[in-house]
């Protein structure tokens, strides 16, 4: 067995004493400093990396609201061209928007022409466009706008009716929201007829 020098028992009884859990920085200075590594601070650094994250996850975040704003209104070309200038990479949370938003701009146009019809409501087909863009908190908030305004029994028929022509000619944007549809019209789901 070798024995160790001064120099390496006070690094483990350094190190032993430390908790990798919350100490991390100070471990791997420790590992550097008997190593003889060049001596670099380990924290600015990780700091400095973090800051950075963050800084780019707000970006996306931002340019994920931005695309939240206009994916009804604006030219699809330019909602396309913000689509793919997003880079989302390194935020799996943003994947499932970018997606929808994708499913969007190849099917916005397809949409029926709901307004034809007697008993289209633009508030109801508002609702549908903003639940399939929104955040999960405002997602909620319009749900249960929904969901109150469904004691109505006519308004639930006529939902019906202007949503049954999406999940018929376009499934890929129902299927965005098909658990909230399929919940909606059920005679289980939570939104009761009267």
């Amino acid at each position: 067995m070798t024995e160790l020098s001064n120099k390496q028992k006070e690094y483990f009884l350094e190190v032993l004493r430390l908790n990798p859990v919350y100490q991390t920085d100070e471990i791997l200075l420790a590992r550097n400093t008997i190593l003889e590594a060049d001596s670099y601070d380990v924290r600015s650094k990780r700091q400095l990396a973090s800051r950075e994250y963050a800084d780019r996850k707000a970006e996306a975040r931002k340019q994920i609201g931005d695309l939240r704003e206009v994916i009804w209104t604006s030219n699809l070309d330019e909602v396309e061209a913000m689509l793919k200038s997003l880079d989302i990479s390194e935020f799996p949370e943003y994947q499932k928007d970018a997606k929808t938003f994708q499913i969007i701009i190849e099917t916005r146009e397809k949409l029926p022409h709901l307004s034809t019809d007697k008993k289209y409501s633009a508030d109801f087909f508002e609702c549908v466009k903003q639940s399939l863009v929104a955040s999960p908190t405002e997602r909620a908030e319009i749900e249960e706008r929904v969901r109150a305004s469904f004691t109505n029994k006519q308004l639930k028929r006529d939902a019906k009716r202007m949503v049954t022509p999406i999940e018929t000619h376009l499934p890929e944007l129902y299927n965005i929201r098909k658990d909230w549809f399929d919940n909606m019209f059920s005679k289980r789901g939570q939104y009761p007829l009267s």
